[in-house]
């Protein structure tokens, strides 16, 4: 491969059935879609001695089809006019005046402090808590039930990601977008699952808690999402939030281990908090109608 990703491809080998008559140029591009925020990479094929067509014609054009988000804040997947309302719908919730909370429904002993395997899994660790949850029939700590949400997810498939071990390398990194979540709480819980559109006001999330509906938080820095965290009830005029990197080994380095307390949050400390030297931000939210 040159300095301008073009290289000479010879497919006359053994076992290739017609190959072409003479070598060809593969030039390697990446493709942006600034509207779906994503990118792709593709070949394009020529012939350079002019004998299949003009050599600067293409003959062929392979397209990757991408199997997972950008990192991490791709996986959420806003486009800018959607990021803009749910960026003001947090600076709205955040001017506005709040109080302690009134509801009084601590789940955490049915929905688990779960903390996710792969890089790219907070979402399914939060799916996986959530089937915890609903269901309270999966393996303690949701081990073995997020690479089930991710199996099925990008491959149909419950086994496709399992165990986790033996697919780092195909899944690990294996991110997913807000609708999959929504669909994969949906059909892994048998509660319909929704977006609210941005964060929820202290009422909804209030009324959410009270009829026994966690949270999954969509959060990141300014105005990105890229990570999802969990509210697992309510009391004492306190919100129970827990971050499924907490303690974990992630991008390289170890996660601080939550301080003392830490999980248990005002409302305006869920709209925004500080984590790793980072101010963080409450974006969007899916819980079950």
């Amino acid at each position: 491969m040159d300095d301008m990703c073009k290289a000479i491809v010879d497919f006359n080998v053994p076992g290739k059935p017609g190959p072409p008559p003479v070598k060809l140029t593969a030039h390697i591009y990446v493709m942006i879609s600034k509207g779906e925020q994503s990118a792709k990479h593709a070949i394009e094929f020529t012939d350079p001695s002019g004998t299949l067509a003009a050599h600067s014609f293409p003959l062929n054009l392979w397209v990757a089809l991408p199997r997972r988000p950008s990192p991490r804040g791709g996986a959420l997947s806003f486009t800018e006019a959607e990021y803009a309302v749910r960026i003001a719908r947090n600076e709205e919730l955040m001017k506005a005046p709040t109080s302690a909370s009134t509801c009084s429904n601590d789940m955490r002993n049915k929905m688990p402090a779960c903390s996710q395997f792969g890089t790219m899994w907070c979402w399914a660790t939060g799916v996986a808590a959530l089937i915890e949850y609903y269901k309270g029939s999966g393996p303690a700590k949701c081990n073995g039930l997020e690479c089930q949400v991710v199996g099925w997810t990008w491959n149909s498939s419950t086994s496709a990601c399992c165990p986790y071990k033996s697919h780092i390398g195909d899944c690990g990194g294996l991110g997913g977008y807000i609708s999959s979540q929504v669909d994969a709480a949906t059909h892994f819980t048998g509660r319909k699952h929704k977006s609210a559109g941005g964060p929820l006001s202290q009422a909804a999330l209030d009324k959410s808690l009270r009829g026994g509906a966690p949270v999954l938080m969509q959060v990141g820095p300014g105005r990105r999402a890229n990570h999802v965290t969990q509210i697992r009830g309510c009391g004492d005029g306190m919100y129970y939030f827990w971050d499924p990197e907490w303690g974990t080994t992630q991008h390289g380095r170890v996660e601080p281990v939550y301080p003392a307390g830490s999980d248990k949050r005002t409302y305006k400390e869920l709209l925004s908090y500080n984590y790793n030297g980072y101010v963080v931000n409450w974006i969007d939210s899916v819980y079950a109608e």
